[in-house]
């Protein structure tokens, strides 16, 4: 064995202890033709042509960044030039957000987006339970809006302009789900005039499957004598 080829074996050994078990900073590319597993890593580009890029913490590329698989991320992820991961055939994933400066352009679907669903309830002097209207047409325990994918019901808020009321009448909004209440918004009445009440809660708490109803009911304590009311309620879906 020469001293070069000792020498070339032992900086390979070096680099790739370094690459598999820390931190792993280059002020110019990493280029690699399989994968690339590290705690964390900085450099100016990445380009793995064959296999995974991991980093357990961090991953900072000043540059492009290039891998012929998956992308995985445990902590953040900064890149200043394009991210190409496995020609757009293979997976992305983060632990925390992901934030672009720029223009996001997706060339599949966009997962997990939101929708709301608004109900209103005629002016009148309000005690007791009551449906919520879609349109012209109340909701029931058996009959909403029909959810065609699956998701949570994530938020809820309230708008009103209260003419009068008792001392502590109280408004509870009640979000059903194929007839069940799972979730509710209360707002204690403490003054005339436009009044606004809105609550959110972490999606996963709630859920509804396809094909399930959302319905809204309102029961009152006390009275109040109000105009028109709005009730929105937000919704994630899962896919």
């Amino acid at each position: 064995m020469t001293r070069r080829y000792f020498l070339a074996c032992l900086l390979a050994a070096l680099l790739m202890s370094s690459v598999a078990w820390g931190q792993t900073t280059m002020s110019g590319d990493v280029a690699i033709g399989g994968g690339l597993d590290a705690a964390s890593v900085e450099s100016d580009g990445i380009i793995a042509g064959g296999g995974d890029v991991t980093a357990t913490d961090d991953l900072i590329a000043l540059d492009d960044m290039s891998c012929g698989d998956d992308a995985v991320v445990g902590d953040s992820l900064s890149v200043g030039g394009n991210i190409v991961v496995g020609s757009f055939s293979d997976s992305t994933s983060f632990k925390d957000d992901l934030s672009v400066g720029a223009d996001l352009k997706v060339d599949g679907a966009l997962l997990g987006a939101r929708d709301s669903f608004t109900f209103v309830l005629p002016s009148t002097a309000q005690t007791g339970d009551r449906w919520l209207y879609v349109g012209t047409t109340p909701t029931t325990a058996d009959a909403g809006p029909v959810m065609a994918r699956n998701g949570s019901v994530v938020d809820v808020s309230l708008y009103t302009d209260i003419n009068s009321y008792t001392p502590v009448a109280t408004w509870e909004v009640e979000v059903y789900v194929d007839g069940v209440d799972v979730y509710d918004l209360v707002h204690t009445a403490a003054a005339t005039g436009h009044t606004y009440d809105w609550d959110t809660q972490p999606r996963g708490t709630d859920t509804f499957s396809a094909g399930d109803h959302i319905s809204v009911r309102v029961d009152v304590t006390g009275t109040i004598n109000y105009d028109l009311a709005f009730v929105v309620v937000g919704v994630q879906y899962d896919d």
